[in-house]
């Protein structure tokens, strides 16, 4: 098995990036999700739900800058789409638990 943090010094390298201090806050939150992601054997539930968490408060703060042209609010909205669908599916089976023994209560 290849070095997974390979990857990430791999792509520092091509973009001229000597040290992960030179990052900005963004990138350095994304950086942290990468190498924790990386440095896992195997990824969870509750580390995909916070992956996908993290993603959403980093596209939230991007939304935040009003000097952004259309193709990036375009991503924006996609990625924010694909993050809360993921977290919908994962959630999906606790508010579902959630509903029914709600009900089932009720029922009492």
């Amino acid at each position: 098995m290849w070095d997974n943090m390979s990857v990430l010094t791999d792509l520092f390298k091509r973009r001229g990036i000597k040290d992960y201090t030179e990052l900005s806050s963004e990138e350095l939150v994304q950086y942290e999700n990468w190498k924790a992601v990386l440095s896992k054997e195997e990824v969870t539930i509750a580390d995909l739900r916070e992956f996908c968490s993290s993603q959403l408060v980093i596209i939230d703060s991007q939304f935040k800058d009003l000097d952004r042209n259309i193709s990036k609010t375009e991503r924006l909205v996609l990625l924010h789409s694909v993050y809360t669908a993921i977290l919908a599916l994962i959630d999906s089976p606790q508010i579902e638990r959630e509903n029914l023994e709600k009900y089932l209560t009720s029922l009492l």
